[in-house]
């Protein structure tokens, strides 16, 4: 080859190998991006097992010449494996020692030292997947079997080499410690979370391997048939993907007891809770009770009394976000018992005097819809009780949303407040999301319903509602009113629109309609709620008199005439005009990549989808941030919030709202794009702010000047 590359007479020309060539770069490429396709396809694998060749099987030794060692005849070696590899996998795809197997990966190594091993990734049947504590403990053990024939064999291959002070230069030690995190703690029973589970390691009287003694904290994870089948080191783990650890919370916490006070580690509790349902609450409570209880023990109270105390703020403020501690394991009869009145959640109910003279402020139009509306809250009837105020900016509609929400609760009537996004959300007293309350997709489509129960606790706030206010309706796809529409009829059990609700929607069809990706005007059009079958059922009451500019009344026909359309030609001034947009444009463009042969990690780090943080942030203390999520809307915390960085910490950041001075700790947060156009799936851990001085039309809509 040296030949052909330096001496010009030689003959031939360079050629690329296809990928149909066997282990060719090209060839390589091609089978990961299979297999990536592949778990695409069936999902995140269940089993990790890697098998190890055994030098002492007795297939190599009978064909050993005398003299010669399993080192010395890589040919034999190597045929025994392919053999034993592939019975391997007949036993665990084709016998189904594991359960029924719907897909599968395995790769071979052949390094310079040691011996051929496979790696062998699994993905299991919905049936047979490692679920709970008992499933694991019957397919994985990592603990000396009491049986004596499995206990040689776990002493022989499944027990880790003496490694750290004992073994300082052991292949294993890099400058941290050992690579494989041995010694292992000791664990009573399994623990499953989200990243590394925890199997069970009890304490036990030490053996005698290799002459050192151990115990079961440097036992490697085995299954006690493949180990006597094979009589082999196979290591089989349980890999539920590498999404979030329970140690990242763990972390967080750590971090914000050193420097957050008592109630911002409660309110930081309750984030983490909203945002992940499989949270371990309960051991991070067991952990960091004292501190977040600190200020109640302050105050002289036991330490059960605080605990309490605690519990019931946690409480109240996971029902604002639909939730409560009982989700997450925690024992609240003894707390309900003592505090029922405390626990409940009861909504502000205002003076009726307060009300009465609001009610006097209303302008003739708005006295107008304000009566309507009240006389069908108050009548029992059949008839249909859906109505539209329909009002450009600035002619009072939030005004009016409140003062008929202050006079149902102080005639003892249960209102929900809505809006479709978080922001135009925290304008109106209780305001809620709807995807958040109606648990709706984030893209909704034909075939998506609310998802909950029709009876139970998820029903029970919308039987006994009388008043259901929805916000910015011109921002809500037809289809997500149309599923809020089927689920309430599904509820009171009859076929009358929103089940005989008193529904009241508002919004200006002149401003944002809703977002469909790459969508023409038709779309976007045959996307509104007007173009649903339910429109013709709602009752429209118009507000026209601008309650912003009052007196200016040439200025306010000129921005009706605007949003109306019937001003085809507007100057707008040259001051008003960015000519860098089309440079940001081109920027994001020229960095597109092309299609790759494989999806690495540094090139998913560069993606940044709509919704998404990038993968790395640059933060300094004092600069303004935009969240990304909502978190609490009833603290605030949307979709579109402005906040200003006070601290930066390694797994959170403290910011302060922009509008006062209440502070608060943002953790990471898991992220998936809902974008549609990837031709993969991935996620992103990071948290939930991106650097702004300012927010989009989208997020800003239905905002008064006052709450900017």
């Amino acid at each position: 080859m040296n030949d052909g590359n330096n001496n010009k007479e030689a003959k031939g020309k360079r050629v690329i190998l296809p990928s149909t060539f066997p282990n060719s770069p090209r060839n390589m490429h091609q089978k990961c991006a299979d297999a990536m396709s592949i778990f695409s396809h069936f999902g995140l694998p269940d089993l990790f097992i890697t098998f190890t060749a055994n030098p002492k099987w007795q297939e190599i030794v009978e064909n050993l010449k005398p003299g010669e060692e399993a080192i010395d005849r890589p040919d034999i070696v190597s045929r025994v494996f392919h053999l034993k590899m592939n019975y391997l996998l007949k036993h665990i795809t084709d016998d189904g020692i594991f359960g029924t197997v719907i897909a599968w990966v395995y790769v071979i190594e052949f390094q310079k030292r040691g011996l051929p091993h496979s790696h062998i990734l699994v993905v299991l049947a919905n049936d047979y997947k490692l679920k709970d504590p008992e499933s694991v403990n019957a397919t994985i053990s990592a603990e000396f079997s009491q049986d004596q024939e499995t206990q040689e064999l776990v002493k022989t291959f499944m027990v880790h080499g003496q490694c750290g002070t004992d073994n300082p230069k052991a292949p294993c030690m890099s400058e941290k410690g050992c690579s494989k995190h041995f010694p292992k703690e000791f664990c009573n029973e399994t623990i499953l979370t989200n990243g590394f589970p925890k199997y069970q390691r009890r304490q036990c009287a030490p053996v005698i391997v290799r002459g050192k003694k151990v115990d079961n904290s440097m036992v490697v994870p085995y299954n006690p048939y493949l180990l006597k089948r094979f009589n082999a080191h196979i290591n089989v783990e349980c890999c539920s993907g590498l999404i979030d650890s329970e140690d990242e919370w763990d972390k967080t916490f750590s971090e914000a007891i050193e420097m957050e006070m008592p109630h911002q580690l409660r309110e930081l509790f309750v984030f983490v809770c909203t945002i992940n349902n499989t949270f371990d609450a309960l051991s991070v409570w067991d952990k960091y009770h004292i501190q977040m209880a600190q200020n109640f023990l302050q105050e002289g109270r036991s330490q059960k009394e605080a605990d309490i105390s605690a519990l019931i703020e946690i409480e109240n403020m996971l029902r604002e976000s639909e939730k409560s501690l009982l989700n997450f394991g925690f024992n609240l009869s003894s707390i309900i018992d003592q505090n029922v009145d405390t626990i409940v959640n009861v909504d502000d109910v205002p003076f009726e005097e307060e009300v009465d003279s609001r009610i006097n402020k209303l302008n003739e139009q708005q006295r107008t819809a304000y009566d309507t509306i009240m006389r069908a809250l108050n009548e029992e009837s059949n008839e249909c009780k859906c109505f539209f105020v329909d009002g450009p900016g600035g002619s009072g509609k939030t005004f009016l949303y409140n003062v008929l929400i202050d006079k149902a609760l102080t005639l003892s009537k249960s209102v929900k407040t809505f809006a479709f996004s978080g922001i135009a959300s925290t304008l109106i007293k209780g305001g809620r999301t709807l995807h958040s309350t109606f648990k709706l997709p984030l893209n909704c489509d034909e075939t998506n319903k609310c998802n909950l129960s029709i009876e139970g606790p998820d029903a029970e706030p919308f039987v006994f509602v009388d008043l259901i206010l929805i916000d910015e309706i011109s921002m809500v796809p037809k289809r997500v009113l149309m599923a809020i529409d089927e689920y309430l009829q599904d509820v009171m059990g009859n076929n009358m629109p929103f089940g005989g609700k008193v529904v009241v929607l508002g919004g200006d069809f002149r401003q944002t309609l809703p977002v469909v990706p790459f969508g023409s005007k038709a779309e976007i059009i045959d996307c509104c709620v007007k173009k649903s079958y339910i429109w013709k059922e709602f009752k429209k009451l118009k507000l026209t008199t601008n309650m912003r500019s009052e007196g200016q009344i040439k200025f306010n026909k000129w921005l009706l005439s605007i949003g109306n359309g019937e001003l085809v030609d507007v100057e707008i001034p040259k001051n008003m005009l960015s000519h860098d947009l089309i440079n940001e444009v081109v920027d994001s463009n020229n960095s597109e990549k092309g299609e790759a042969a494989i999806v690495t990690i540094e090139f998913l780090n560069t993606l940044c989808p709509s919704g998404l943080p990038p993968h790395e942030l640059l933060l300094k203390v004092g600069s303004i941030v935009i969240l990304l999520r909502n978190i609490q809307p009833s603290m605030g915390l949307c979709n579109g919030t402005r906040l200003i960085i006070t601290k930066l910490f390694e797994h959170s950041i403290e910011c302060q709202f922009t509008t006062n001075d209440k502070r608060i700790v943002i953790p990471k947060f898991k992220f998936e794009p809902t974008e549609q156009n990837w031709p993969f799936k991935f996620t992103r851990i990071q948290i939930p702010v991106v650097p702004a001085f300012a927010m989009t039309i989208n997020k800003a809509q239905g905002q008064s000047f006052t709450r900017v």
